[in-house]
């Protein structure tokens, strides 16, 4: 009797266990499509990620973003209305930067083409910092890319994703084979008990 209550209980958790679903599998991170920017006027800095498409322009890149922009001889004079008179001199204007992928926060070149020429590039950071009376580069965010920095995501916000999709969560096919193990166990010790009351 013993024999046969033991094989039973092997058998249930055996099943248990084959029932749990299969761990998913951790995707590889997705290749950047995005390209960041900074905007810098000296009291304010607006940082965002923008889609990247081929052959975009550094402009471009402004405009797509939602930055309103106006020119005097060519050149950028104004961002989002900032300065308030469209004028630029050698100690006032926007300078314009560039960061490679994956660089360091404070690793910008600044720019030897003009934002309606300069080709981007998916994956780097375009900074623009407005110089008042002083050169100087954007603040940029702690992540050294604004890619890094739209692709992370909190640990919590991680599991919760996992278990609305099944990959992760409470294992209900092991719970379930626990529960009937234990109420296995509890009749088999029911059954000796009564058979050595009888005897």
């Amino acid at each position: 009797m013993r024999r046969s209550f033991l094989v039973l209980a092997a058998g249930i958790v055996v099943a248990a266990f084959a029932a749990m679903p299969p761990a998913a599998a951790t995707p590889p991170p997705a290749k950047s499509s995005c390209v960041g920017l900074v905007v810098d006027t000296g009291h304010a800095v607006r940082s965002t990620c923008v889609p990247f498409k081929a052959g975009m322009t550094g402009q471009q890149l402004l405009q797509k973003a939602g930055h309103s922009l106006a020119f005097g001889d060519g050149f950028v004079c104004q961002i989002d209305g900032f300065p308030a008179r469209c004028h630029s001199d050698k100690t006032h204007y926007w300078s314009y930067y560039l960061r490679a992928p994956h660089a360091a926060a404070n690793k910008w070149t600044y720019s030897a083409k003009g934002a309606n020429v300069e080709k981007v590039r998916a994956g780097e950071t375009e900074g623009w910092a407005y110089v008042d009376g002083k050169d100087r580069t954007p603040k940029a965010p702690a992540y050294a890319t604004l890619v890094e920095a739209a692709r992370s995501t909190p640990a919590s916000a991680k599991s919760n994703d996992a278990s609305a999709d099944g990959s992760s969560g409470v294992p209900w096919a092991l719970i379930i084979g626990i529960v009937v193990l234990v109420a296995v166990i509890a009749a088999g010790l029911w059954q000796v008990r009564v058979r050595r009351n009888r005897a």
